[in-house]
């Protein structure tokens, strides 16, 4: 993506959809540990209704408490821990907007009784 040709930066990010929305993705965890990274750089440059949508989608994997989505609790509640502390190194008015969004929704979640952030069951 540094390349200064603009076709190449197309390709490759047409390629990226391609691969995102046809080929099944295989969540391992090292992969998820990477995309979790990649959020931190990635919310300094997108706009804030891109990382309200960000944090909605991982915000409602930490509160949906069926079995289908128990495994991507974990990885999304890093997620947004990742975000939150990178917007609150840039101070900007959009922190505040987002952050208030979050607390809203995660006391909503905490009142109704809702686990956040799950519980490691396993004794290693």
């Amino acid at each position: 993506m540094l390349s200064d040709d603009k076709d190449f930066r197309l390709m490759a990010t047409l390629d990226l959809i391609y691969d995102l929305q046809n080929e099944p993705i295989k969540l391992d965890d090292d992969i998820q540990n990477q995309a979790v990274k990649c959020l931190r750089p990635l919310v300094c440059k997108i706009k804030e209704e891109q990382i309200e949508i960000i944090c909605d989608t991982l915000c409602s994997y930490c509160t949906n408490m069926s079995q289908d989505a128990e495994k991507f609790r974990n990885i999304s509640s890093t997620g947004l821990k990742t975000i939150i502390a990178s917007l609150a190194s840039t101070n900007s008015e959009a922190t505040n907007d987002i952050s208030k969004k979050l607390m809203q929704r995660l006391l909503t979640a905490i009142q109704q009784g809702i686990t956040i952030i799950p519980t490691n069951n396993n004794n290693r």
